[in-house]
Order: structure tokens, then C-alpha cells, then sequence
């Protein structure tokens, strides 16, 4: 393993690895993931996989294409259970193309290296459809769960519920937040911009689910995990190396990743 990936190991262990009361979990996380985020630090990560170290092969089979929002879900760190780092990359989204609002099977504390991202955090208000003028959201209910063979995400219906929006946040370079498992969200990039956000699952347990709410008019049942081969995730990541050290070609950028 590289000097930058053992040590980006050794100090998630040190805050981490040990029995964090779950009061404490989310300020840790966040301040484990804001250290990482460091450029150089997250450059000296990425080189080091794409160069080929002996974790490459084993992130490249977890790293995946997302259909939404956010353009690649990359693991850098495997901690099992009580931590796992990726790097997720942002593509622009228009109003029908963000994430579905969403919570998480663990906690989670990120950090946004480049670009800005927008968030919204909302709460659920039950079952029920809700009138037109009552300041609600009405969207439709799923159970999300990896499929037996763990190749799709499956969203079980469940019908139709309203939610309220209670904050929306806009995250510039160097922020950094924690939320809950229970917490539901989305995030995006505004049209014309990318991002790079440092992404670092906190939890001890994780949930068996999650719990999706699609404003969608229609919904895929099944999303596959559109997994990348090891070639795909070395190149994605020498890109991703490049455009910190501000190298990519004129015209390039996330979208040609």
C-alpha cells in the first residue's frame, strides 16, 4: 500500500477503529474526513491507486457509475464496518436529474474538495397524498436493498407520502458536515459546475436499507451497479489527479471522465 493510502489508514483507525460512543461519531467523522480532504493528501491517494497498489483491483470492483447527480462513487479505503472512504465526483443536474431524497445505512461525514455542491434536508410527515397548498412534498415511498447476488439495488414500493423541506445549505470548497443514518437529503451541482466531495461512511452497524423518496412520475424498480473494471478505475483516476493538479486538457473536465 502506498505511504499516503497507509496513512490515510492509520489515522481513520487511530479516530475510528475503536468504540467512538455514536454521540461522538459524527463530529470525529467530520473531522477525520475535512484532514483527508486535503489536496495533497487525496492527490498522493490517487496516484498511488491508479499507479496499482494491491487494493486497486478490490476499490475498482466497489466503485461504481451513478445514473444521477453524482457522476462516479470511488473507494479509496476499506475500513469494513467502522469506516469506508470514497471520492464521489458531481456532474451538473438539471431539476429532473437530481438524486432522489434518500437517507443511509451509516452515518456519514463529507467534505467538499472542489467545486460547490447544494444540499436540502427534509422530514417525512407520514403517509398520505396532502393537498396543493399545504407546503408539502408529495413523493412516492421505497425500500431500497442490494439484490441477492448484490449486483442491483432494489426499491420495494410502498406508496405515496409527504415530506417537508426544512434546510437548504450550499457547501463551497473546504466545508465539510455529518450527518445521521436517519437524516433524509439530496445534493447537487448547480447547471455548469462540477465537484469533488470526500466521502467517509462512519458507522459501527450499518442499516439492512435505506428509504428512497422519488418525486418521479415513474421509477425504475432495479438500479445495476454499474461496477468499473480495474482498467476504467485507474484512468477515471489519473483524470481525477490531473484535474487537481490542474493539468486536464482545455475543454476537459468531468464530463469527459
Amino acid at each position: 500500500m502506498g505511504e499516503h493510502l497507509a496513512r490515510a489508514r492509520e489515522h481513520l483507525e487511530a479516530t475510528l477503529g475503536g468504540d467512538v460512543p455514536e454521540a461522538r461519531r459524527l463530529d470525529v467523522g467530520r473531522a477525520a474526513v475535512a484532514e483527508l480532504a486535503d489536496e495533497t493528501t487525496l492527490l498522493g491517494m490517487l496516484t498511488e491507486l491508479a499507479t496499482g497498489t494491491e487494493t486497486t483491483a478490490a476499490c475498482a470492483r466497489r466503485s461504481y457509475r451513478d445514473t444521477l447527480g453524482c457522476q462516479w462513487r470511488l473507494l479509496l479505503v476499506d475500513g469494513g464496518y467502522p469506516y469506508t472512504l470514497r471520492l464521489h465526483a458531481w456532474r451538473a443536474a438539471g431539476p429532473d436529474e437530481r438524486l432522489d431524497i434518500h437517507n443511509h445505512r451509516s452515518a456519514l461525514a463529507s467534505a467538499v474538495v472542489r467545486g460547490e455542491l447544494r444540499s436540502e434536508l427534509y422530514v417525512s410527515e407520514g403517509p398520505g397524498e396532502g393537498s396543493a397548498d399545504d407546503g408539502g412534498v408529495t413523493a412516492t415511498a421505497y425500500r431500497e436493498q442490494l439484490s441477492a447476488d448484490g449486483a442491483d439495488w432494489l426499491l420495494v414500493h410502498r406508496g405515496p407520502t409527504r415530506l417537508r423541506l426544512v434546510h437548504t445549505v450550499r457547501y463551497v470548497a473546504g466545508a465539510s458536515y455529518a450527518l445521521g443514518p436517519l437524516a433524509l437529503h439530496r445534493a447537487w451541482c448547480d447547471p455548469g459546475s462540477e465537484a469533488l466531495t470526500l466521502f467517509l461512511e462512519t458507522g459501527a452497524e450499518r442499516r439492512p436499507h435505506t428509504d428512497v423518496y422519488s418525486t418521479a412520475a415513474r421509477h425504475p424498480t432495479a438500479v445495476h451497479k454499474a461496477a468499473l473494471t480495474e482498467r476504467e478505475f485507474r484512468s477515471v483516476l489519473t483524470a481525477l489527479a490531473a484535474s487537481l493538479t490542474n493539468t486536464v486538457p482545455t475543454g476537459g473536465g468531468l464530463h469527459s471522465w
